[in-house]
């Protein structure tokens, strides 16, 4: 039999566990028991909260973004007028461009000033996307026209691989979505998706379309439709009329930022939950009156750096935005 002295004694050694259970930490207390069956899933779940809480700041949602500068890039001379797509050099102290009237890559530093000695002509027209792999020793670009992927070494300024899209394997899947006929709304832009050997190529309009291809252009691996349905949707633009002029990957958050010219504005996309997560108007002050980009046709984001480059095809100019955490 338990005296009543016992009694109170298990009495106050179950009340101080309470109370230092309590007191505690819920998470250290949890990954502190051991055992099987529901302790060690408990454990896991909170495995998964602590990695969560130490996610780096490049995965938390932004505040906005602030135009910081804007250049004027155009350059008559070189054949730099119509701006199209932009893409980060590896060291994230330039940028590349292409311009669609030119047969030419074009190299500017962060204040858009041109390299001439860095800028090349190639053998291919009408550019409407650019960028560069991870090693940084391959460009690749793309031709609306007949909506073609083209690889370019960047060392020998040669052209290694061209393909259009109906050459590679698992165009069948989406074949309706280019007619025979060019209709000036097929490949925009380009991204390299970092730490992988894929890249993504952006179908213009009717409907949008973001592509994934191996980087030996050989085959289609997956398509993703863009509309209403993930997110893709301006209040002030018709839906109809929402069209996706470029894009650029983040390795660091692993979003993919894409940009549309008529909704002018620009959408933070995540590829593994197919959704739009954030949407910016690409709109900036001057003086007193409210701007907006006009006709931007290309997007390199720096995470790292905090910035944002828009390029717009109709007035030549680089705007570079700072990111509001």
């Amino acid at each position: 039999m338990i005296s009543t002295l016992q009694l109170c004694c298990l009495a106050i050694i179950v009340s101080n566990l309470l109370v230092s259970v309590q007191s505690s930490d819920p998470f250290s207390v949890l990954d502190q028991q051991s055992g099987s069956g529901n302790h060690s899933r408990v454990s896991s779940e909170n495995t998964d909260i602590a990695a969560m809480r130490a996610q780096p700041a490049e995965k938390k949602m932004l505040k906005g973004i602030s135009l910081i500068a804007q250049h004027k890039i155009i350059n008559l001379e070189a054949g730099l007028t119509h701006p199209s797509d932009l893409a980060l050099s590896t060291d994230h102290k330039s940028l590349w461009t292409v311009s669609d009237k030119t047969k030419a890559i074009f190299k500017l530093n962060l204040k858009g000033e041109l390299q001439f000695s860095e800028s090349f002509f190639v053998d291919a027209y009408d550019l409407e996307g650019v960028t560069i792999n991870s090693s940084g020793d391959t460009l690749y670009t793309t031709n609306e026209d007949n909506n073609e992927v083209i690889a370019i070494d960047i060392k020998t300024r040669k052209i290694t691989k061209k393909r259009p899209l109906s050459a590679m394997k698992g165009f069948d899947s989406i074949r309706k979505f280019f007619p025979e006929i060019p209709d000036n709304k097929g490949l925009e832009g380009i991204t390299f998706k970092t730490g992988s050997d894929r890249i993504y190529v952006i179908k213009e309009s009717q409907p949008g379309l973001l592509i994934e291809l191996d980087t030996d252009l050989e085959t289609i691996q997956h398509a993703r439709l863009l509309n209403q349905s993930n997110g893709f949707t301006e209040p002030d633009t018709p839906q109809k009329k929402l069209d996706f002029s470029g894009l650029s990957y983040d390795p660091s958050s692993d979003l993919f930022w894409i940009i549309s010219d008529k909704g002018r504005c620009i959408f933070i996309y995540d590829w593994n939950k197919d959704l739009v997560i954030q949407t910016f108007k690409l709109s900036y002050k001057e003086g007193t009156k409210n701007k907006t980009i006009r006709k931007a046709e290309g997007v390199a984001i720096d995470r790292i750096g905090r910035r944002l480059y828009v390029v717009s095809e109709k007035d030549a100019v680089l705007y570079i935005f700072e990111l509001l955490h």
